[in-house]
């Protein structure tokens, strides 16, 4: 597989996900014409082989938006996204994404793995394991619109990891679900980690990016304002929500 590199201090890093100048913007539902303000706005970052890399920032701030681009879910009007060479789009773990409300657990993976390109073989065979896995063997014949947002949590992150892909785009996934289930999507994303598994991870849980990220993206208004080492990251945004909150 052909990487590309780039150089971090004094050491060449593999680069798998590049953004360049990325800009994005959603058009008005009311405009005949034009469109609205851009929700990323000019952004650039590499992920490097086997890390982690934080995303955070206010509600509003571009978080959502940037892992679905990432994802291939939404495409750039503006700027360059590039994948080394050989890799697919990146997994996006996210509450309902790309979920039906109206289909079961079987047939939402099913129609998963037609959108990821999966053989429809591979799918069926990994369909028990799956829901197994993600603890919904009682349910399993429902409908995803009678599951609590712990249930479909399980079933996202649970696909999201079976799945292999090298990159992994988390967006607040952990958030939901009791203890049980967070302590074991934790241990879970560790092993992919050490498996050697890339992930860009959305959070307003300052604990969870330090535990996870040796690097933070911090957002506003769609714009990067500090990409760095994530406690330094984290003090500065602390720092500027605490004045933002005492302004009238």
């Amino acid at each position: 597989m052909g990487w590309h590199l780039c150089k971090i201090g004094n050491v060449l890093k593999s680069v798998l996900l590049r953004f360049e100048g990325v800009k994005l913007r959603y058009r008005k539902a009311s405009l005949l014409s034009g469109s609205g303000p851009w929700v990323l706005n000019g952004i650039d970052f590499g992920l490097e082989e086997g890390e982690c890399l934080g995303v955070i920032g206010q509600n509003g701030c571009g978080k959502s938006t940037l892992l679905k681009t990432c994802a291939g879910i939404l495409s750039p009007c503006e700027g360059k996204i590039t994948l080394a060479k050989g890799l697919g789009w990146p997994q996006l773990l996210s509450l309902n994404a790309g979920f039906e409300a109206h289909l079961n657990a079987a047939d939402n993976l099913r129609m998963m793995g037609m959108f990821m390109g999966k053989p429809r073989v591979e799918v069926e065979a990994r369909i028990p394991e799956i829901i197994s896995l993600a603890g919904l063997e009682e349910v399993s014949d429902q409908a995803l619109g009678t599951y609590s947002h712990g249930m479909k949590a399980r079933l996202g992150f649970t696909m999201a990891l079976e799945s292999k892909s090298p990159i992994l785009c988390i967006d607040e996934i952990f958030s939901v679900g009791d203890a049980s289930f967070r302590e074991t999507a934790t241990e879970r994303l560790k092993k992919r980690l050490n498996e050697g598994a890339s992930s860009l991870m959305a959070s307003h849980q300052p604990k969870i990016l330090i535990n996870h990220c040796e690097r933070t993206l911090w957002l506003e208004k769609g714009k990067v304002l500090r990409l760095g080492p994530t406690e330094e990251v984290l003090q500065e945004y602390s720092r500027w929500a605490r004045e933002k909150a005492k302004k009238p």
